[in-house]
């Protein structure tokens, strides 16, 4: 199978589950975002331009499945791509370390997640509703659910994108 045939296999299986099963583990009535998870693993594989495109893919994917704010999603999701892989790029270059690297992908995801919620702070407030600490606090449980969620994502689609066949010995022929 090929590194794009994965790619798609570990999104779409991210979007099931976000979609189907995740609306039954809320915690504290918010539910991770696992799509900003896979964006992180994926932003650290390729660059800004796969990070954008795999967020633009994605925000198609949420103004879909959600629709409740037209375009709101298709703007958010290569937004917070394109930072992401920007990002990623810095926590590489400061970070190399085998053990501080299976960090990055929390990191990116709680970074993305809360540019998400201040966005979206941004759009309540200025439609006319005041943003209270409720709302802040909100958003922060909403941010480190996110993070925690996002280590079992990336051995998710680390495990999709690495993960290989074993080859059956062939059969020897009696003669």
């Amino acid at each position: 199978m090929g590194k794009g045939v994965r790619m798609v296999l570990a999104v779409f299986a991210t979007y099931i589950i976000q979609t189907t099963f995740l609306p039954y583990f809320t915690f504290l009535p918010i539910k991770p975002d696992l799509l900003a998870a896979i964006l992180a693993y994926y932003t650290m594989e390729g660059d800004t331009y796969t990070g954008f495109c795999l967020g633009a893919a994605l925000g198609l994917l949420m103004d879909a499945m959600v629709g409740e704010l037209p375009i709101f999603y298709l703007l958010m999701y290569p937004l917070m791509g394109y930072a992401s892989a920007r990002l990623a790029r810095l926590l590489i270059a400061r970070f190399s370390g085998r053990r501080q690297r299976i960090f990055h992908p929390t990191l990116l995801c709680a970074a993305m997640v809360a540019l998400y919620e201040a966005l979206t702070l941004s759009y309540i407030y200025l439609n006319g509703v005041d943003v209270t600490l409720v709302l802040v606090l909100r958003s922060a449980r909403g941010v480190l659910y996110s993070a925690a969620a996002a280590l079992p994502v990336y051995y998710m689609a680390n495990f999709i994108m690495h993960h290989t066949r074993k080859k059956r010995p062939a059969k020897r022929r009696a003669g």
